[in-house]
C-alpha cells in the first residue's frame, strides 16, 4: 500500500547486507547535503510528506524512467535492477546461496527467476568444453 511502512514478506527481507565501504561514503555525503539528516529522517524521504515518510514507489519509478529515457534505455523499469542484479553476480562468480541472501529471496527458485545469461561466458565455457572434447 503507498505511504505504508510495515511487515516485509519473509524473514529474509528483514536480513541486513553488507554495503562496500565506497558505497557507505556516498550515501552519507548524499545523507549530508539532504535537507532531512536527522536519524529517524529517513534515507530517501518524500518531500511531499517532509522527510516523514521515504519516496514513493511511483516517484521513484518516474526518476527512474527519467534517467533511462536520458540514457536512451528503452523498457526500463525498476524490477529491471534485480534483475541486472543477479546478472552481476552471476557474472563476478557469486555462488548461489550467497545470491539467494544477497537478493534477500527466501527461495532459491525466486533467485533463479531473475537473471539473464550471460552469452559471452557461454561461449567461453563451450570454448573450454571444446577444447577439452576436442584434445
Amino acid at each position: 500500500m503507498r505511504g505504508h511502512v510495515g511487515a516485509t514478506k519473509t524473514n529474509e527481507s528483514e536480513q541486513m547486507i553488507p554495503l562496500d565501504e565506497r558505497l557507505v561514503v556516498v550515501l552519507l555525503d548524499l545523507r549530508e547535503h539532504s535537507a532531512f539528516k536527522q536519524d529517524e529522517d529517513w534515507m530517501f524521504p518524500s518531500d511531499v510528506y517532509v522527510g516523514r515518510k521515504p519516496l514513493s514507489y511511483p516517484g521513484v519509478w518516474w526518476a527512474f524512467r527519467e534517467a533511462a529515457k536520458a540514457a536512451v534505455i528503452p523498457h526500463f523499469g525498476t524490477h529491471t535492477l534485480r534483475h541486472m542484479y543477479r546478472s552481476f553476480l552471476s557474472a563476478t562468480g557469486t555462488t548461489l546461496d550467497v545470491q539467494k541472501a544477497l537478493m534477500r529471496h527466501a527461495d532459491i527458485r525466486t533467485t533463479l527467476s531473475y537473471g539473464q545469461e550471460d552469452r559471452t561466458q557461454m561461449q567461453q565455457i563451450q570454448s573450454r568444453i571444446s577444447d577439452r572434447v576436442l584434445q
